[in-house]
């Protein structure tokens, strides 16, 4: 399951690196990322999110009284990869940013929905979705901060920002 992901994850960091050109930001030309480097910067961060996601799924499955199954959790993830990787392309863009809005709020439901049937989740849903997703986004932010060294503008002698967080 985890080799479907992936395709999903590089087509939606390519069309994001196209974004990113076609819709500048606005910040200095140091602190716009170079293209190998901003692509690896996605992938490697994107890829830990989504183990991260499934791997948190099924690790907090049985405390909520589901059943521990990292393919099913990992599926439930995939079914969602689509929705955000839309969010994500779509946001740069003035006009659509409410869309990208919801289409991740239509993701996170759709979530909620694949990990209680996939990890047979009785009770307790909201309260598994919550602990998968602050989860996630602390062990995003970890490989992150590991890997913001990738961005220009992103050391802590030239930080621009947030970029390295995005």
């Amino acid at each position: 399951m985890l080799l479907g992901c992936i395709p999903v994850i590089a087509v939606a960091i390519t069309l994001q690196i196209l974004m990113l050109y076609v819709f500048p930001p606005s910040i200095p030309a140091a602190g716009v990322p170079s293209l190998p480097a901003w692509g690896i910067y996605l992938f490697g961060v994107s890829l830990a999110g989504t183990l991260a996601m499934a791997w948190l799924g099924t690790m907090l499955a049985e405390v909520f009284d589901g059943r521990a199954d990292f393919d099913a959790a990992m599926a439930g993830v995939s079914l969602v990869l689509v929705p955000w990787a839309l969010a994500r392309i779509i946001a740069p863009v003035p006009w659509l940013g409410w869309l990208a809005i919801a289409l991740v709020g239509w993701g996170g439901w759709v979530l909620y929905q694949a990990y209680g049937i996939c990890l047979r989740l009785h009770g307790g849903r909201l309260g598994h979705l919550f602990a998968c997703v602050m989860g996630t986004l602390l062990i995003m932010l970890a490989v992150g901060w590991q890997l913001r060294d990738l961005i220009p503008g992103a050391a802590p002698a030239m930080r621009m920002g947030r970029l390295w967080l995005i």
